[in-house]
């Protein structure tokens, strides 16, 4: 089921955009509340699965979406799909791009750092807010931003790293962050220095609206990943998979190069002290999530226990 609403005071009356009651927030907070609201009457409808309820968001609709579900961070919502959201005042100005504007009569706090211009903003700045939302926040971005332009990707970067748990590098409180979906092979949990492009995630190339339909492709993919919990049966969920990078389809190595076992580092289809040994240069040294099979961010004593009880298993393909 998919719900779309027109919040206080937006719509053109006409049909199939009705207009709604009350007056124009800007995406503070009373449109954060009726968010709020949309979710909760929706989540009480007897053919919404309660646990598998998402968000998706464009542009400076982030603003509301991270608001309510960082604001209300017990509400039924697993996962939060946010389309190239501007995250501060600066960046929903246009005010980093030098084509400043005004929002609803608001201007940057650079342009305007009064008191009252400070209280205005502090309802609608998504970065203030994403850091306590606990479900998957993936963040869709192109290399051409829709309205900052080509090679801008601070809003990207900053919601990204505030969302993310500490244990990753990051500030918040998301149980599973990405940038991009499948079709990006960025990994999951990452952080990233905004200074060195180098180590930027992998953008989609070209412009987000040369994708019309990702928006429900990545709705997909995150909505499956949040229903199946175990794709291949292996015993090693799906979101653990894509943490330690081996195949969540996949329970067996198909070849020497399938890495889809995780206990099963030498890809042999079979779990012994070979695998175990293979630890020796690793813990202690530079961290590799591979072998972070309890995907606490580190690499020590506690993923080599984990073999006790995989120690002797073996694997076939059909």
């Amino acid at each position: 089921m998919v719900v779309a609403f027109n919040a206080e005071g937006r719509g053109t009356g006409l049909p199939g955009n009705l207009r709604s009651e009350g007056l124009e927030d800007c995406n503070g907070f009373i449109h954060q509340d009726d968010l709020k609201a949309i979710i909760e009457f929706a989540s009480g409808m007897p053919n919404v699965d309660v646990s598998n309820i998402g968000v998706q968001t464009s542009s400076y609709g982030i603003t509301m979406g991270a608001g309510a579900l960082g604001r209300y961070p017990d509400l039924p919502v697993a996962y939060l799909i946010d389309g190239e959201g501007p995250h501060d005042n600066r960046v929903t100005t246009h005010y980093d791009v030098g084509t400043e504007h005004d929002l609803c009569g608001h201007w940057s706090l650079v342009t305007d750092p009064s008191p009252e211009n400070e209280a205005w903003w502090t309802e609608r700045e998504a970065i203030r807010y994403i850091g306590d939302y606990p479900g998957i926040y993936l963040r869709m971005q192109a290399d051409i931003d829709h309205a900052q332009g080509p090679g801008y990707f601070r809003h990207a970067i900053e919601m990204l790293n505030a969302g993310t748990r500490p244990q990753f590098g990051g500030t918040g409180a998301a149980s599973w962050t990405r940038m991009n979906g499948d079709n990006s092979a960025n990994p999951i949990n990452a952080v990233y220095p905004l200074g060195d492009p180098a180590q930027h995630p992998a953008w989609l190339p070209g412009r987000l609206s040369d994708y019309p339909d990702l928006a429900a492709v990545y709705i997909r993919e995150v909505a499956a990943l949040v229903s199946s919990g175990d794709t291949d049966g292996d015993a090693f969920s799906d979101i653990d998979e894509l943490y330690v990078t081996t195949d969540r389809f996949d329970a067996c190595p198909d070849n020497p190069a399938d890495d889809a076992w995780p206990p099963d580092l030498d890809l042999t289809r079979s779990v012994d002290i070979l695998d175990v040994l293979l630890y020796k240069p690793v813990v202690g040294g530079p961290y590799d999530r591979r072998f972070d099979l309890n995907t606490d961010a580190a690499v020590d004593i506690l993923d080599v226990l984990l073999y006790k009880s995989e120690l002797g298993k073996s694997c076939t393909n059909p």
